[in-house]
């Protein structure tokens, strides 16, 4: 499992707008989630034409909280 900082420091490289301050307020759980919620963003497989990258845009710098509660 990943510790919490290394958790942090693969969101941060993924989403660059997001600051190790506000994720640390989050539990490594609720990280872990986000986590993998912008892999599948960003993921090859994703097939995400340009109009819903755009949308997706407001997700990832939307508060962690509801993105985190998004099922993978």
């Amino acid at each position: 499992m990943m510790t919490k900082s290394d958790t942090i420091a693969e969101i941060m490289t993924l989403n660059p707008t997001v600051g190790a301050p506000f994720l640390a307020d989050f539990s490594n759980q609720d990280l872990i989630n986000y986590l993998r919620r912008l892999r599948s963003l960003t993921s090859p497989d994703s097939a995400l034409t340009p109009a819903a990258t755009r949308r997706n845009e407001s997700v990832r710098s939307s508060s962690l909280s509801s993105v985190a509660a998004v099922p993978a």
